[in-house]
């Protein structure tokens, strides 16, 4: 009971289907007005990928589960407050959503909801990281038949398969994606693919 005109109901354990909703002030006579009410089956969280990203935002996350719907799935980030953003559904096991900003690294719980309001409780978390720097590389010129090893010196490296380097052309924005081999937190490696010969800027991802 809140008011004389509004109460509020928790919903029982309920096969998915459509159900006729009525009150009651005595348990017995119901209200002459009755609603239909959808229950839907739940939807979960079973995996993130990639499970990690910078504070910054913007890394686009696939998530695997079960239950979402097109154009009513919400993805909910727990931070204190939680964010909630909207999800792109690819199919009822696939949906992608971009992570919001973060105020400092950490983990922290990803759970989806049909309508924005239920929200699952899968406790599959996502990382977030301080963004990796890169402050020098070595060499800096080299043949475009690709082959080189490439020697970069920064911070923030993580030890991660899904770690990259990439390479953008400053004649023509066109971005080659190569592995990254792990050193430790200030140095990776990648070798150079083959590319157009040109300038290029170097980030890590």
């Amino acid at each position: 009971y809140i008011n004389s005109s509004r109460i509020s109901c928790v919903t029982p354990k309920q096969d998915p289907g459509v159900v006729r909703f009525a009150v009651s002030n005595n348990g017995d006579d119901l209200s002459p007005a009755v609603f239909k009410f959808t229950f839907i089956e739940s939807c979960e969280i079973n995996q993130i990928i990639p499970s990690r990203g910078p504070i910054t935002g913007g890394t686009r996350l696939k998530l695997l589960g079960s239950g979402f719907e097109v154009n009513n799935t919400y993805c909910r980030i727990a931070f204190m407050p939680p964010v909630i953003i909207n999800a792109e559904v690819a199919s009822d096991t696939t949906s992608f959503c971009v992570s919001p900003e973060a105020s400092k690294p950490g983990e922290y719980d990803v759970e989806v909801s049909i309508g924005g309001v239920a929200f699952s409780a899968s406790k599959v978390k996502f990382q977030y990281v301080m963004g990796p720097v890169v402050s020098n590389i070595f060499p800096q010129r080299f043949a475009s038949s690709g082959g080189t090893t490439l020697k970069i010196v920064g911070s923030n490296f993580v030890e991660s398969s899904s770690t990259m380097c990439r390479f953008r052309s400053e004649q023509t924005s066109r971005s080659y994606l190569v592995s990254a081999n792990y050193r430790d937190s200030r140095y990776v490696e990648c070798k150079t693919p083959v590319m157009v010969f040109g300038a290029y800027t170097l980030a890590l991802t």
